[in-house]
């Protein structure tokens, strides 16, 4: 077993990837030469006992990894790679992409995903696609949009997100509406909450030919109850404003305040009006109102919320004291941890 840990120890060195290839990428035959074990090898030669099967080979890599033991669980993997196991080759992409138990090479990396693309596995699918959507090494946006799909075809439904959008925008293929909403729909159905939110914004457009408030207001409620927190502040707008649903200005600010906790700058600054205008709580306003700041990150002067933030403040100047005003952005920018 020591003479073929050492091998394995030099392939996972340095992987030759130049093709896509049905099997693992292959190096040139290396005679190792006997030498004194060293400790990477005794914890593969252990990780590897009693693995007989490509499966149980991937398992040890698995391991080792989890034990933050790189340089084992490349060797464990490259020893299931060359029986062909996909997983494995994809476990080797990400230890090169992210310089996991030695040099990060994100050439190497994108090789050993094709290997195990090639094989349909959509982690390595989504893996190429990251990098297609960058155009990064040669790849292109219509490189993404086969991943994407592919992966998607593979049991990956998060891939219906950036496939959808890459058909609304036209990139790497001629845009298609229709079929973006169709993706980001079938997702939603399955749960997908920034699917459905996704699917809300389309259909409340109105220069899209799809508007539908009805519908848009219930995509928004599914990933408002979903845990989604623009979905939250959209379907809040919905309830305030009454379209796509009957007008519930009571529920409305309910869902502003779910946004508001959800981390929100939208949901904030309305929680923090609602507060002022309606509850007549102008401490909690304030304290909302820095959050929006603190979440946003921008200055009011560039900001889309400058106006509604400029009344506030004149609202909240009115019956707080400056000291009281600076105190409450103090807890804010405290339990915000900024």
């Amino acid at each position: 077993m020591k003479s073929l840990i050492a091998s394995l120890m030099l392939l996972a060195a340095a992987p030759a990837l130049a093709q896509e290839s049905e099997s693992a990428p292959e190096e040139d035959a290396v005679q190792a030469e006997e030498a004194p074990a060293t400790e990477t090898e005794d914890n593969a030669a252990d990780a590897l006992e009693g693995a007989s099967t490509p499966q149980e080979m991937f398992d040890a890599a698995q391991t080792a990894y989890a034990m933050n033991d790189f340089q084992t669980a490349q060797i464990a993997a490259t020893a299931a790679a060359a029986e062909g196991n996909a997983q494995a080759m994809t476990l080797i992409g990400y230890m090169h992409e992210r310089g996991l138990g030695g040099v990060r090479d994100e050439v190497k990396a994108i090789n050993w995903y094709r290997a195990a693309a090639k094989k349909g596995e959509p982690d390595a699918l989504m893996a190429l696609a990251a990098y297609a959507l960058e155009e990064e090494h040669g790849l292109t946006t219509a490189d993404a949009r086969s991943y994407l799909d592919r992966a998607l075809g593979a049991g990956r439904s998060e891939a219906a997100i950036d496939l959808a959008s890459l058909y609304m925008q036209g990139l790497g293929g001629p845009p298609d509406r229709q079929k973006a909403l169709l993706l980001l729909e079938t997702a939603a159905e399955e749960g997908g909450a920034d699917a459905a939110y996704r699917a809300g914004v389309v259909l409340s457009e109105e220069d899209t030919g799809e508007q539908d408030d009805a519908r848009a207001a219930d995509y928004f409620k599914r990933a408002a109850e979903n845990g989604h927190p623009a979905g939250a502040t959209l379907y809040g707008h919905a309830l305030y404003e009454g379209v796509g649903v009957p007008a519930d200005k009571p529920a409305a600010a309910e869902w502003y305040a779910k946004a508001a906790e959800r981390g929100d700058t939208e949901g904030q600054v309305y929680h923090a009006l609602m507060l002022a205008l309606v509850d007549g709580d102008v401490e909690k306003s304030a304290y909302w109102l820095e959050r929006s700041r603190i979440s946003e990150g921008e200055d009011d002067a560039v900001s889309a919320y400058a106006p509604i933030r400029a009344k506030l403040d004149n609202a909240i100047a009115g019956k707080l004291t400056g000291e009281e005003i600076e105190a409450v952005r103090a807890d804010a920018h405290d339990d915000a941890g900024a």
